[in-house]
């Protein structure tokens, strides 16, 4: 795993209070498994958009039932570089 990985599990952490930045598990969880509703997704990707100045495609909104925790990361890794 990158630094940028750690880092983003780190500050996702921080926002979403059932995950551990320490358990690798957790990163192959669906962002749903932790984002109970639309609230708690806008409000994680608001967070997002506020701390790495990437703002996550709304099509892929509906796609945050199946998108792995990891393929977020991954994604914003994308965006922001």
């Amino acid at each position: 795993m990158s630094n940028f990985d750690d880092a983003f599990f780190s500050f996702l952490a921080q926002n979403v209070p059932d995950l551990s930045p320490d358990d690798k598990a957790h990163r192959t969880f669906t962002a749903a498994h932790f984002l109970q509703d639309s609230l708690d997704v806008l409000t994680v990707l608001g967070e997002i958009e506020k701390h790495y100045g990437v703002r996550v495609p709304d099509d892929y909104l509906a796609e945050m039932q199946t998108m792995t925790l990891q393929e977020l990361c991954d994604l914003v890794k994308k965006e922001a570089s």
